[in-house]
């Protein structure tokens, strides 16, 4: 779970493993923290959660928190994200029936409603289900030999999601089990909406396009500064 300034939301995410985490479903509770100054690293601790503390950008975070798991399969969940407790259950059941699935998504839904916010979790389901290509707050996961076979996490500081559901792709199937986590609309709510659906789409057709002529930008540095107009946080 990479998190950085989360603690006002972090605690619900946690809580919503509570249940698998009680019935042996989930063996272990990484969180990735990258340099936070509020309360995040006290809240994954007061949980139960161990803490791993990483440099760089997300897809950094997530490679340190990989790396600290022992644990045959993992699952990515984002820290303003929950997740029903059936997913573990699910997950494991599609791992365990299809041995050659190396991983995929579990899809999402927003918190609250709104027609806009059903178009992108739309979109998402379309081309997770069509493409094999999903984003990290779909639930990402994957059997870890089926990473390193593929060269490890993608340590990016964004379009490591894109990159991760390309990878597994190489290695082998990938899937989308139809739903289970529950996102933040914090991103999405708000004036901008559409220039941002622009933005994500755009850099995810930019980025595809690169990978397929070898010239994408291995750090995810140039995607981060066009998102977000600033160069990425490595803390600590």
């Amino acid at each position: 779970m990479p998190a950085r300034d989360e603690a006002v939301r972090l605690g619900a995410c946690l809580g919503s493993l509570a249940a698998p985490l009680a019935a042996g479903e989930i063996a272990e509770v990484v969180v990735a923290d990258g340099g936070s100054r509020d309360a995040t690293v006290d809240v994954a601790r007061a949980h139960g959660a161990r803490v791993v503390v990483a440099a760089g950008g997300r897809g950094g975070q997530i490679a340190a928190g990989v790396a600290a798991c022992v644990s045959e399969a993992v699952l990515v969940l984002h820290a303003d994200c929950r997740m029903d407790a059936d997913v573990p259950r699910r997950v494991l059941g599609a791992l365990s029936r299809t041995p050659q699935v190396a991983g995929g998504a579990v899809g999402m839904r927003f918190a609250g409603g709104g027609t806009g916010l059903a178009i992108v979790s739309g979109l998402n389901t379309f081309r997770a289900r069509f493409f094999g290509i999903s984003f990290g707050d779909q639930g990402q996961f994957f059997r870890r030999e089926a990473l390193a076979a593929g060269g490890g996490f993608p340590d990016m500081a964004l379009m490591e999601d894109v990159e991760l559901s390309l990878t597994l792709r190489e290695t082998g199937e990938t899937v989308l089990l139809g739903g289970g986590i529950v996102v933040s609309p914090r991103r999405w709510s708000g004036e901008g909406f559409f220039a941002r659906t622009f933005c994500v789409l755009r850099l995810f057709t930019a980025y595809l396009a690169a990978r397929r002529l070898g010239l994408a930008d291995a750090t995810g540095r140039r995607y981060f500064l066009r998102y977000y107009g600033r160069e990425p946080t490595t803390r600590p």
